[in-house]
C-alpha cells in the first residue's frame, strides 16, 4: 500500500454513546484543515448513530486516515464497504462535506436505506456513493 495511486474509501461505523454533537463539529473542523493539507477530499453523513463517510486522495494518505478511524474510540463497529483505485475525483471541492438527515432529504434516506431513518448497515457500494454524491448536491459548504 502507497504509492501515487489515487483511491475512493467508504466506510460505516457505529457512533460511541458518548460522542455528542459539539464535539462532532469540533472533529469535523479539525479534520477540514488537516484533509486539505493532505488533499483529501469526501464527504460524512451522520446521524445519533451512525457515519458514513467517502475519503479520496492518495492511497497511503487515505489508508493511514482510516487506520486513525479504526482505532479511534469515537467509533465503533467501523465496516468497510468499498476501496477501489480512483481515476477522478467526485468531491474535489469539498475537504470533507457534511450532511445530516432531515426534512429535505427523507426522500432519499427512504429510497436508499428503506426508511427516513438512516441506517447505512444494509448499503452496498453503489448504493452507499450514489446516495452520498446525491446528498452532497443538497448541501452547502462548510468553511
Amino acid at each position: 500500500m502507497g504509492g501515487r495511486l489515487m483511491i475512493e474509501l467508504i466506510y460505516y461505523s457505529r457512533i460511541a454513546t458518548t460522542l455528542e454533537l459539539p464535539e462532532i463539529y469540533k472533529i469535523l473542523k479539525q479534520s477540514l484543515g488537516r484533509n486539505a493539507s493532505r488533499q483529501i477530499t469526501g464527504a460524512l453523513l451522520f446521524n445519533t448513530r451512525y457515519f458514513l463517510q467517502v475519503l479520496e486522495g492518495l492511497e497511503a494518505d487515505v489508508d493511514e486516515l482510516y487506520k486513525r478511524i479504526q482505532a479511534d474510540q469515537r467509533h465503533s463497529q467501523v465496516q468497510l464497504i468499498s476501496r477501489l483505485p480512483l481515476i477522478q475525483r467526485r468531491w474535489s471541492q469539498w475537504s470533507m462535506a457534511l450532511i445530516t438527515p432531515g426534512i429535505s432529504n427523507q426522500e432519499l434516506m427512504r429510497t436508499y436505506c428503506g426508511s427516513e431513518e438512516f441506517t447505512p448497515t444494509e448499503l452496498d457500494a453503489e448504493n452507499a456513493r450514489t446516495l452520498m454524491l446525491k446528498l452532497t448536491k443538497l448541501t452547502v459548504p462548510i468553511t
